[in-house]
């Protein structure tokens, strides 16, 4: 099953608004995007890609825990990653985090054993700049 919400108004998902939905293999976020909430795509094991809009600027704590996502395209104006946020995708293979990071919460990509490449940006990589050290093991 693919969901194509880009011709929406939506400028948020909620909390727990697709958890569990196990089909759900692809996702057309609508330009507008700017947060994810918690949950919101928890548990969704058929989704394999994300490419994430560019308005979005949080993703809420363990929005895609548990997803077969493969590859995740995060946005530039990200800025927040929540607690938990991609918590066991063991099939994410590769990671690019933008400049604007400034948040990156516990266990964020804990349990991600299949990431052979994570990109962290110069400003990034400032501690100050991110909350939290566990975030990735």
């Amino acid at each position: 099953t693919s969901m194509d919400l880009s011709a929406t108004n939506l400028s948020s998902i909620g909390e727990r608004a697709f958890q569990e939905c196990n089909a759900l293999r692809a996702l057309t976020f609508p330009e507008a995007l700017t947060s994810i909430g918690e949950r919101a795509f928890l548990e969704c094991y058929a989704l394999r890609a994300l490419v994430l809009p560019e308005a979005l600027t949080s993703i809420g704590d363990n929005a895609f825990s548990k997803c077969g996502l493969t590859s995740v395209n995060l946005s530039q104006t990200l800025t927040s990653i929540g607690d938990g946020a991609f918590y066991k995708c063991y099939a994410l293979r590769a990671l690019v985090l933008p400049e604007g990071l400034t948040s990156i919460g516990m266990n964020a990509f804990f349990g991600c054993s299949g990431l052979s490449l994570v990109d962290i940006p110069t400003l990034s990589r400032n501690r100050n700049n991110i909350s939290h050290g566990w975030w990735l093991t």
